[in-house]
């Protein structure tokens, strides 16, 4: 699991805060998915400004994958919280490399339950 948080306020006004989850799953054990989990924090706080910027979370997979080249490889799911001003709007974001993936979902729930 990966958490970032108000070091993104500083850099972005515009967005107060960013949280991130992640699981990652190595080839050949656990050394590829611990140096990733290290790298794609740290690639998404420094290169993703804006939510919407597909591009930017692209590169920052693509820069961990190049960070972790002396290991054997890991798939990775990544979710991406971003939370406007203090109590307002929430947005998210996934990404996946390899074989794994998220899925959202929402429960309606009568008023009657």
């Amino acid at each position: 699991m990966v958490c970032l948080d108000a070091q993104q306020e500083e850099q972005n006004k515009q967005q107060q805060h960013q949280f991130m989850v992640g699981v990652f799953d190595g080839h050949c054990g656990a050394g590829a998915a611990e140096e990733a989990m290290e790298a794609i924090q740290e690639e998404v706080r420094d290169l993703v400004r804006d939510v919407n910027d597909t591009e930017a979370f692209v590169r920052a997979f693509l820069a961990t994958d190049d960070r972790i080249q002396d290991e054997a490889g890991c798939t990775a799911t990544c979710v991406t919280i971003f939370q406007h001003d203090q109590g307002g709007e929430i947005e998210i974001r996934a990404a996946n490399v390899g074989d794994s993936m998220a899925y959202m979902a929402s429960i309606d729930r009568d008023e009657d339950e």
